[in-house]
């Protein structure tokens, strides 16, 4: 055997030895092998088959798939600990426009009036009278200015229902004030009555002979007249402003006290010795079947009661009616 052949039986006798050596290391390559593209071959039939190619000259359709829905969240567990509640706001911790006024304490034992009926108080500090008298404020109810002081005469008629009105004599108010005290003595329709007392922020204020009532601002029955007159000047709107609304008063006879009501019925001409006069009327509202009052205030002549009369139960009535206005004197 010569040289070359030698050498080829070696190479191939080495060759056999290796791959008997490593023929264990060979089969497992192999498995691997397989079992990598067996794995890729699962992929593809669960991504599916690759959409094949368009054919040339064919448009290139596409579908927008829509977007899946996010998933919702679970709902919150409930919290173990009870909600916690806010706390009750009390007088004190309330802001300052919430808190309410302290009441007029005759709103004790008057009814409540219409909105539109009780106007805005205005601080009578921050708003004087032009003429430098002072202005006082009745609280949450009315301003109220101490009328100057005066004589008032009138002419008293009676008046039967159906019948013709008969004159029955005069009738005097005599009104002395120096702005802070007054005496006040009526002689009219109403009796002969007589008033004493001084001024308040609430206006006149009486001295009664009884008890006095527990109201702010109450008045007796002769008073009442110069305080509506206060009324009307202090603030004319406080009147002209509440036409078929009304102004309550408290007001104290021999019975005892209630709440006056006089509805403003509007602004009428009255005839009077003086002349024609333009006077603003007053009604008092009563139950059926008592006698009533109505009073006119002229704001030409000071908002005084010009017109006074007396309307009794059977339809009568007594009416006294302005001749003269004279200075007053001093209390």
């Amino acid at each position: 055997m010569g040289g070359a052949a030698v050498r080829r039986y070696t190479s191939g006798m080495k060759i056999a030895v290796l791959l008997t050596r490593h023929r264990r290391l060979l089969a497992l390559c192999g498995l691997s092998a397989c079992a990598h593209l067996l794995v890729l071959e699962l992929v593809a039939q669960r991504a599916g088959a690759p959409a094949s190619a368009p054919a040339a000259g064919e448009a290139l359709r596409l579908r927008l798939a829509p977007a899946a829905a996010p998933a919702a969240e679970p709902p919150a567990k409930p919290s173990a600990r009870p909600p916690v509640q806010p706390l009750r706001q009390t007088e004190a911790a309330r802001p300052a426009d919430a808190v309410p006024s302290q009441p007029d304490r005759a709103a004790a034992t008057a009814p409540a009036a219409p909105p539109s009926s009780a106007p805005a108080t205005v601080n009578a500090a921050a708003a004087p009278a032009p003429d430098g008298i002072p202005l006082m404020q009745m609280p949450g109810r009315y301003r109220v200015r101490m009328p100057e002081p005066v004589r008032l005469s009138y002419a008293l008629t009676r008046q039967e229902p159906g019948a013709a009105p008969l004159a029955a004599g005069s009738a005097t108010l005599d009104w002395r004030s120096d702005g802070e005290h007054y005496v006040l003595s009526l002689d009219g329709v109403l009796g002969a009555l007589r008033s004493e007392g001084g001024s308040s922020d609430a206006g006149i204020a009486p001295h009664f002979v009884q008890a006095q009532p527990d109201a702010v601002g109450a008045q007796d029955r002769a008073s009442v007249l110069m305080q509506l007159a206060g009324i009307g000047l202090a603030e004319p709107d406080q009147i002209r402003g509440q036409v078929q609304n009304e102004l309550r008063i408290v007001v104290a006879g021999a019975d005892g006290a209630a709440v006056a009501r006089y509805q403003v019925m509007g602004q009428e001409e009255l005839q009077t010795a003086l002349g024609a006069m333009e006077a603003w009327r007053l009604a008092q509202v009563v139950p059926a079947g008592q006698e009533r009052i109505e009073v006119w205030l002229a704001p030409g002549h000071g908002w005084l009661p010009v017109q006074i009369r007396l309307i009794r139960a059977d339809g009568s009535a007594a009416t006294q009616t302005l001749t003269r206005i004279e200075p007053g004197a001093p209390q």
